[in-house]
């Protein structure tokens, strides 16, 4: 499974794309706040939608997820 995220920190990208861990597979959602890699640190990443189709282009796995969430009304 794959997540689309808009990251928290200004960057020139509207979305990053990340793998979902099996770990985290039953609980991340739309609205998920989640921890992300990004270049050669971390942030932190809003989910806004999940796919199971791969993308053409290579992922990294989300690092964490948050305990706190916006509701899907709210994205």
């Amino acid at each position: 499974m794959y997540i689309e995220v808009i990251p928290s920190q200004a960057c020139n990208i509207d979305t990053l794309t990340y793998s979902i861990p099996e770990k985290f597979q039953d609980q991340v959602k739309v609205g998920s706040i989640v921890k992300v890699p990004f270049r050669k640190g971390f942030m932190h990443g809003l989910a806004i939608n999940l796919t199971d189709k791969k993308p053409e282009f290579r992922t990294r796995p989300i690092w964490d997820l948050l305990e706190l969430e916006i509701s899907k009304e709210t994205v």
